[in-house]
């Protein structure tokens, strides 16, 4: 894609042909640290300049990052020229850009625009709002403590990306768009974050095994408890979004529910449907 788009020149950049990849695909092997880098630094590129080209930047939710970039004695002194700073809107460009990158992975917004037709700025939309909803940045700093081993936390790590993937999904499939933002954090974010820490004990069945046996298995490779607990579950927090969404209608017409029997009916039914998350075995080392 990038080739096709950019004009990514695979050989200055040493990276390999359609016959390396099949190569690499043969052999069970993917491409190494600094090949990854090299692709990283040309996706972040794209989409920077392609989210420049959007009124992202300007949108009073992300505009108002522009301050962090500056040092805390500059934003104190000139903040009308940080706000009427020329470059603006390319440093929160980048600012978002490598927030997304960095932690949904490199092909984020690649695969959102495949499968949904989803633009940049609507893949920025849905990272900010899916991560602020289950507080993924509060796990991801739990999963990185030194204590942690870097395969469990890598694992972890993994994990959360694909209830992020999922969720931003959802969002981008369920929700008004563009999605706003504030309104859909203030909407989600509280019962789910709420409801979250439940999951074990909301989880029936096989379910809830499930999570009893993963977090046990945390725990003893060294993750503290409660987080090696939230991750266990994490899997299953996508079913949370649907429970609001029946608990809690947009439409005034319906009436509002109790989000904590709605979870409870939702994660019975979910175990007598047979529909378990998929979860992946803890690495080997």
């Amino acid at each position: 894609d990038l080739v096709a788009r950019t004009g990514l020149d695979r050989g200055l950049e040493v990276l390999p042909g359609p016959d390396g990849f099949a190569a690499l695909e043969a052999a069970g092997l993917g491409l190494t640290s600094p090949e990854l880098a090299t692709v990283l630094a040309h996706a972040k590129l794209d989409l920077t300049r392609r989210l420049v080209d959007t009124d992202l930047p300007e949108v009073p939710a992300f505009a108002a990052r522009l301050a962090g970039y500056f040092p805390h004695p500059l934003r104190e002194r000139f903040p009308a020229a940080i706000a009427a700073h020329p470059l603006r809107r390319e440093i929160v460009a980048t600012l978002l850009v490598n927030e997304m990158v960095d932690h949904a992975g490199i092909s984020y917004a690649f695969r959102l625009g495949e499968e949904l037709a989803a633009g940049v700025a609507d893949a920025v939309r849905a990272f900010a709002v899916s991560t602020a909803v289950f507080d993924l940045p509060g796990l991801w700093a739990q999963a990185r403590h030194p204590d942690v081993p870097v395969a469990v936390a890598d694992r972890i790590v993994l994990d959360s990306r694909r209830l992020l993937d999922r969720a931003s999904r959802w969002f981008l499939t369920n929700r008004p768009q563009p999605l706003a933002v504030g309104a859909e954090t203030a909407r989600f974010g509280p019962p789910v974050r709420m409801l979250a820490p439940r999951l074990p004990e909301l989880l029936r069945g096989r379910e809830a095994e499930a999570v009893g046996r993963r977090a046990e298995a945390l725990t003893g490779r060294g993750v503290p408890p409660a987080p090696a607990l939230r991750s266990a579950a994490l899997p299953h927090g996508l079913g949370l979004l649907d429970v609001v969404e029946v608990a809690e209608p947009a439409d005034r017409a319906r009436a509002r529910l109790p989000v904590e029997e709605v979870a409870e009916l939702y994660f019975a039914l979910s175990e007598r449907q047979g529909a378990a998350a998929e979860t992946r075995p803890l690495p080997a080392s």
